[in-house]
């Protein structure tokens, strides 16, 4: 994988270049955050291996504070011998817990891991690691989930064997390994052990096309007066004329010329000379930026650009001209917003945490003859909002604004006064439609045209700007 990824950083221009530090140069402030990341590392170790829960801690506590005040002190014999069997208890609990994670911890150990997993994002999908946990472990429980990458949820299966592993990813990315969080606990909770067991796994998680491949409006969301069809042969009406050949239609001779000269002759179609505008494309990564990717991969796989395109995309300083290349960009945006990480790929600098890089973008886009840009924004507005919209303001090239959300619910949200005292706030991890109108709000004052998409759905839901298009592009 890596000398394709060399290839394609050979092929795309590369907008800047920054020099990796090291810690020896690194600033004093970075050196403390690093020392106190692994002082935290130490101590969540220590606390996973810790053989007892603060439920156990808080029982053994009770039991040695009354088996030596009231046991020993006071002679009574009824709480020696009760704070005596639940110590006894206790310690068969932790012993049985610390035996079962050492037996656990070798059959992982063991157990064969994929070098490789291809994923994608908001689907439940299988990747064929078994954990090796024999069900005649008495009175024990085994849990595990993905520690890295995050945002990860595993959905275990009972096989044969063990426990199959099944993965929901939430998010995009690239990540050169694995780990994953394993807890072994006793049925009452008074006693678990937990670790972490690394695996050389390298994990690409793609943003997911949902239903958008089944919408044909796709092909014509650009106006022919914007982007020309990539698909079409550039030829005109049949305007023009030449002599009559062998094999030609007799529906295109012109009669009324041959009554008046004698001559055949067929209608032929002029030959396009408008040049086609070249078409570019960007994508601001940012929170509930997901279904967007998904629409910019559908597009960029179909061909919507034309033949010469650029695909740019925050978290990367890559600029990609192929559909390969293009999907690296987009997988490679959704490690955006993580601080501090190494490159993913070999080649590729570290992106600067926050912000985005669409002006430069587009004046690179500019300077290399592109006079049309297809700007896809996340589905909720965030610090990104206001530089984007300064940085179309001031761009000379025309810009066509897209987003895209899952699972659109477009009837207006209504709360009654009494919502706040007698409901919970609900946690909302999926951008509503509601957060779409308040990011394209933003762009009010701009002259472009902006489209909302629902990916799941995979219909278009018109300018968020004007109100949604509801049922058109509906799929059956």
């Amino acid at each position: 994988m890596s000398a394709t990824h060399a290839e394609h950083s050979a092929a795309a221009p590369d907008l800047a270049t920054a020099p990796v530090a090291d810690d020896a140069t690194a600033p004093p402030r970075q050196r403390l955050a690093d020392l106190w990341r692994r002082v935290r590392r130490t101590a969540d170790v220590v606390r996973g291996l810790f053989p007892l829960t603060w439920p156990g801690t808080l029982v053994a506590l009770a039991a040695t504070a009354a088996f030596m005040l009231l046991g020993i002190d006071r002679l009574d014999l009824v709480v020696l011998a009760a704070a005596g069997l639940a110590g006894l208890a206790l310690g068969l609990l932790v012993l049985l817990v610390s035996v079962c994670s050492l037996l656990v911890h070798l059959r992982v150990r063991r157990a064969p891991a994929p070098v490789a997993l291809l994923l994608e994002g908001g689907g439940t999908q299988p990747t064929g690691w078994v954990l090796p946990v024999p069900r005649w472990l008495p009175l024990v429980e085994v849990e595990w989930g993905w520690e890295w990458p995050p945002e990860v949820t595993v959905v275990p299966q009972a096989a044969r064997g063990g426990a199959r592993e099944q993965v929901t990813p939430a998010r995009r990315g690239e990540w050169p390994g694995l780990r994953r969080r394993l807890a072994v606990r006793d049925v009452t909770g008074f006693s678990a052990v937990s670790w972490t067991a690394a695996a050389p796994t390298h994990v690409r998680v793609e943003p997911s096309r949902g239903a958008l491949d089944r919408l044909p409006l796709l092909d014509t969301l650009a106006g022919g007066e914007e982007l020309s069809e990539p698909r079409g042969s550039p030829l005109g009406d049949r305007v023009d004329m030449r002599q009559y050949t062998h094999g030609d239609s007799p529906r295109l001779i012109l009669w009324k010329i041959y009554a008046r000269t004698r001559k055949l002759l067929v209608r032929i179609p002029e030959r396009a000379v408008t040049a086609r505008p070249r078409a570019c494309a960007y994508l601001v990564a940012g929170d509930g930026d997901e279904a967007t990717a998904g629409l910019a991969r559908v597009l960029v796989e179909r061909g919507v650009l034309g033949d010469a395109w650029w695909l740019g995309a925050d978290g990367t300083q890559r600029v990609a001209s192929d559909t390969r290349g293009a999907l690296d960009v987009l997988v490679l945006s959704g490690l955006a917003g993580e601080r501090g990480r190494t490159s993913a790929l070999p080649g590729e600098p570290p992106s600067e945490p926050g912000g985005t890089r669409l002006g430069d973008f587009l004046g690179r886009a500019e300077q290399a003859g592109f006079s049309i840009c297809l700007l896809f924004l996340p589905a909720r507005p965030g610090p990104w909002t206001a530089e984007v919209a300064a940085a179309v303001a001031h761009s000379r090239m025309r810009v066509q604004l897209y987003t895209a959300l899952d699972h659109a619910d477009l009837r207006p949200a209504r709360h009654h006064r009494l919502d706040r005292l007698l409901l919970r706030p609900r946690v909302v991890a999926a951008p509503t439609w509601t957060d779409v109108t308040r990011m394209a709000s933003s762009f009010h004052g701009l002259q472009v045209p902006m489209l909302a998409v629902d990916r799941q759905a995979g219909r278009l839901l018109g300018d968020p700007r004007v109100g949604p298009v509801r049922g058109q592009g509906r799929t059956p």
